[in-house]
């Protein structure tokens, strides 16, 4: 910014001459503090037949060259300071400047209220999807984002709102809402379980990169669901905001979540 008023203060005094030579005409007449016109009287040598400009109103010479300073440098610090450097990120890759909207989709959370678009804004979320039956992925991850968000709360201000999660199974068949909500409050009581028709969720996981698919084999109820094991982090203007990698550190996480958000609050 003080380069920003040293850029201003340079065009600034070159009118400076201009100002104390009494030539007014180069600044607008109806600017705020100059006159919008002469103030008129007869000219004695000719009668009064021919009422000419004798005076106009003196403006501080020295105040208008710093009014037209700070103002510039004001522009200049406004429009060409640069962007705070991105913050040094462990475990997440951040999309800075490159947010990807999260479309419309129609889901239920696990306490049978509708879950749209809507619920993520507003608040930072955090999206894992799998399902319940997952032998190892899914329970493992959940206990690692339970340890990460509680961190990420304790590294905060005190005045942020947690990080909330959201689990999106993607075997609506087998994990029925009350299902869903026994699974997922035993890793966590605030983390919310979410599913819905095979064609919502792939508007969701469509958009977001995510992949998943009934793995080959298995009689009946009895099989594997292939899917991402990324988690993905949506910021409160309801926006693909970073996305966490395998395999995962709850430290990592949680000190990635402060920085992510500490950064966009600046």
């Amino acid at each position: 910014k003080a380069a920003g008023l040293a850029a201003g203060v340079a065009p600034a005094r070159r009118l400076a001459p201009l100002l104390r030579h009494g030539r007014r005409s180069v600044l607008p007449g109806r600017c705020r503090g100059f006159p919008a016109r002469a103030k008129l009287s007869p000219d004695k040598g000719s009668g009064g037949r021919a009422p000419v400009a004798t005076s106009i109103r003196a403006v501080p010479v020295g105040a208008a060259v710093v009014a037209i300073a700070l103002a510039a440098g004001f522009l200049t610090a406004r429009w060409w300071s640069p962007a705070p450097e991105a913050p040094p990120l462990r475990s997440a890759t951040a999309l800075f400047g490159k947010e990807r909207p999260v479309p419309e989709f129609a889901l239920s959370d696990h306490s049978g209220r509708a879950y749209t678009r809507q619920d993520l804004t507003g608040n930072w979320t955090l999206l894992f999807f799998g399902y319940t039956h997952c032998p190892d992925v899914c329970p493992a991850t959940l206990a690692t984002l339970a340890a990460s968000v509680d961190t990420a709360a304790a590294l905060g201000d005190g005045g942020d709102a947690p990080f909330r999660v959201a689990f999106v199974s993607v075997d609506p068949e087998r994990d029925g809402l009350d299902h869903l909500r026994s699974y997922v409050t035993v890793f966590h009581g605030d983390f919310l379980g979410v599913t819905g028709t095979h064609e919502e969720l792939r508007k969701l996981t469509g958009a977001l990169g995510v992949v998943y698919a009934r793995a080959a084999g298995g009689a009946g109820s009895a099989y594997l669901v292939e899917h991402s094991a990324a988690l993905l982090l949506v910021n409160p203007g309801g926006e693909l905001q970073a996305v966490f990698g395998p395999p995962h550190d709850p430290d990592a996480i949680a000190r990635d979540l402060a920085a992510i958000r500490a950064h966009l609050d600046t």
